[in-house]
């Protein structure tokens, strides 16, 4: 075996041996990735079932809803749904917002009324 041979040999192993360690590093990366997207999911999730959960003791608190208030609490309960929620509780809550009479006439309040 030549000195060339032997050189070829190494340079061989060193290329699968780097090929198998950016690979690994590759799929550490994507196994991160994975674990914050699944995090944000989460998160989402939750802001979304506080959002509908105020919206319903808003609007049934009052006894009515506006036409906005249940279109907006539509999207975020088909939002919720596309990432996978399944809290029966947001789904009924939901329904108790569609059967609510629609009253565009209400004035918002202000929290600080000007003086």
């Amino acid at each position: 075996m030549s000195i060339i041979d032997v050189f070829k040999e190494h340079a061989v192993q060193a290329s699968i041996t780097a090929a198998f360690s950016a690979l690994g590093s590759v799929i550490a990366f994507i196994i991160g990735c994975i674990h914050k997207f699944r995090a944000l999911e989460r998160s989402n999730l939750a802001i979304l079932d506080d959002k509908i959960t105020d919206r319903y003791y808003r609007y049934t608190g009052r006894g009515s809803i506006t036409e906005h208030g249940l279109r907006s609490a539509v999207k975020l309960h088909n939002s919720y749904l596309e990432l996978g929620g399944k809290d029966d509780v947001i789904n009924k809550f939901i329904e108790e917002l569609k059967d609510l009479p629609i009253n565009n006439n209400y004035h918002i309040e202000c929290a600080n009324p000007p003086m």
